[in-house]
């Protein structure tokens, strides 16, 4: 009996091993990818080895996120490794609630108070410097947030209304704030959130976009739209990034004006012109919600033949992708720009732009992690 159990140790001793060395064998044939189409985003590069790094620790940490990015058939593990947690009643997983009713919820990020500080402290001065815009922003509160009730019992997420009350405390009477939480509250026959996703739905951002109008002296009962579901098979970042394939497909809507009014939008930097704010082709790829405008762009122009006394600078993230088509019946002209892309100089466009109003448009998730958009909207 030891000594079948000695083979029988010794055989799973060979065996690890052997799947050890196929998988780093594997790993070094494979070539290195820089994105993941799974997971909608870049991956991990190698980083240089430096005295520097290694010594304050940065270049292991760069090196462990590099080496996990790139293992190879890493979609699969990550699809096995929840799969399992699930059986065993785990539901959380790489930042993602697996909640009732299906729905992917992303943890709600915790801003750095300085960087929070500075990015509150730049829109005040940019709306200070330009007195005569009409300032708003918007903050989109997350789906873990305004779906509390759908999360796992006791799973620690921070509280986000807090966060963005913060940010409305602090904006110079000059901006105002436009809250939308009331308008995204759980609705079973139009979602206001997509399940798979960490984006809103087209029927919430038409929803939000009345609670904006009012501040932007519009009319939202000026336009009537009928709602189009354009594919039922989106699975979005949340799914790619949690490894949770449990639900069916998301639907994506378009919502078209009853009314068509004629459109050019150009994409600045690509030197691109259309006649839609839709591109059909991303209805083929993994992400379906690139269906809007093509996907993020650092800048892009909706000229029309709507009032030509109403020319809007919208400073966004992706959550507005969706957003503008609902601004468009209202202005002349609008001008979309996504700090994260944009690297030109935003006093000149301001110079030439004659904009008569402004809004920041942004996901509080994302709002609270990026640091591009003070640095856009330095004056230097």
């Amino acid at each position: 009996m030891k000594r079948e159990n000695q083979r029988f140790y010794k055989l799973l001793f060979i065996s690890f091993l052997l799947v050890l060395t196929v998988i780093t064998v594997v790993n070094l044939l494979i070539p290195d990818q820089t994105y993941s189409e799974t997971e909608n985003r870049m991956l991990a590069e190698r980083p240089v080895l430096t005295a520097a790094g290694f010594l304050d620790g940065r270049y292991p940490k760069k090196y462990e996120k590099y080496t996990t990015d790139q293992f190879a058939f890493r979609p699969f593990w990550v699809e096995v490794k929840t799969t399992v947690d699930r059986l065993v009643g785990k539901n959380y997983s790489n930042g993602v609630y697996y909640g009732d009713q299906q729905y992917l919820l992303e943890d709600i990020a915790v801003p750095d108070p300085d960087s929070l500080a500075n990015k509150i402290n730049a829109m005040n001065e940019f709306a200070a410097r330009y007195p005569q815009i009409r300032s708003a922003v918007m903050l989109v509160p997350d789906a873990a947030n305004v779906l509390r009730d759908y999360l796992p019992p006791y799973a620690p997420v921070k509280d986000q209304d807090a966060f963005i009350g913060q940010v409305k405390d602090s904006l110079s009477p000059a901006v105002t704030f436009v809250d939308v939480k009331g308008a995204l509250q759980r609705d079973s026959v139009n979602p206001m959130y997509y399940k798979t996703d960490h984006h809103w739905t087209t029927q919430g951002a038409y929803d939000a976009f009345r609670q904006l109008a009012p501040v932007l002296s519009l009319d939202p009962d000026a336009v009537a739209y009928d709602s189009y579901p354009v594919t039922n098979e989106f699975i979005g970042s949340l799914a790619s990034k949690s490894g949770y394939y449990l639900n069916n497909g998301d639907t994506i809507s378009v919502f078209l004006p009853k009314e068509p009014l004629d459109y050019v939008v150009t994409y600045v930097e690509e030197k691109q012109k259309t006649a839609t704010f839709y591109e059909e082709s991303k209805l083929e790829i993994k992400d379906k919600y690139e269906v809007f405008f093509g996907g993020n762009h650092p800048l892009v122009q909706i000229e029309s033949t709507a009032d030509p006394n109403r020319k809007l600078l919208l400073i966004k993230d992706s959550y507005a992708n969706c957003f503008a088509p609902f601004l468009a019946p209202y202005f002349g002209e609008i001008t979309m720009l996504d700090p994260r892309y944009y690297t030109g100089n935003i006093e000149e466009l301001m110079q030439t732009g004659n904009y008569t109003d402004l809004l920041f448009l942004y996901n509080a998730n994302t709002f609270f992690q990026d640091s591009s958009l003070e640095t856009v909207l330095s004056p230097e």
